[in-house]
This record gives structure tokens, sequence and C-alpha cells, in this order.
């Protein structure tokens, strides 16, 4: 086994990390912090994870790799979340992220 093919196996099992868990994270910015369901969203994806590493053949410290993947990945879901649920609170003509001002519209500031 050449130290490329290890290469290219690890990269493998870090997007499938990454990859389980965006959703999994952008799931988890709408729950209650230490909730149940808030760990089930962290821990969900440890089964696909494991089986990717027994399936790539890859070393037992890649777990550690795995693990740090799987925290990137749940970060990028929610922030991904947090920038489409803001998107979508601007874009309903409440005034956009600036707390619902318009003075170009003729508010003069005020709430509108």
């Amino acid at each position: 086994m050449s130290g490329q093919d290890l290469a290219v196996r690890l990269v493998a099992l870090g997007a499938v990390a990454v990859v389980a868990n965006v959703p999994l994270g952008m799931w988890r910015a709408h729950l209650k912090k230490l909730s149940p369901a808030w760990f089930v969203s962290i821990h969900a994806s440890i089964p696909a994870v494991i089986a990717a590493r027994k399936a790539l053949t890859v070393p037992r410290a890649a777990v550690f790799l795995s693990i740090a993947c799987a925290v990137v990945g749940q970060q990028i879901g929610v922030k991904l979340e947090r920038r489409r649920l803001a998107a979508k609170k601007g874009g309903r003509g409440s005034g956009g992220a600036a707390g619902g001002t318009s003075a170009a519209a003729g508010g003069k500031g005020k709430p509108s």
C-alpha cells in the first residue's frame, strides 16, 4: 500500500465526514442546545463515518481526522443555515437586515 493511496483514502474519509455533517449542522441550528435532538444531530453521522472508515481500510488514527472533519461539517451547516435564514428574512420586504428602516423610501430612519 503506497502513501499516495493512503492519502487519497484519508481525503475520501474526510469528505464523507464533512458531507454527512453539513445537513445535520443545518438541522442543529434550529435546536435548543443540549436537548436530546441536539445530541442526535451531533452523533447521527457516526455510523456512516465508521462504515466509511472500515470500507476505506484506513488506520485507527484516522478517527481523529474523521472527528475533525465532522466538526467542520457541522460548523459549515450551521453557518449555511444562518445565512439562508438571514437572506429569507431580508428578502420578504421587511426592510433588510438594517432593522426595518428605510430612509431612501422617505421613512427618515423610522421603522417601517
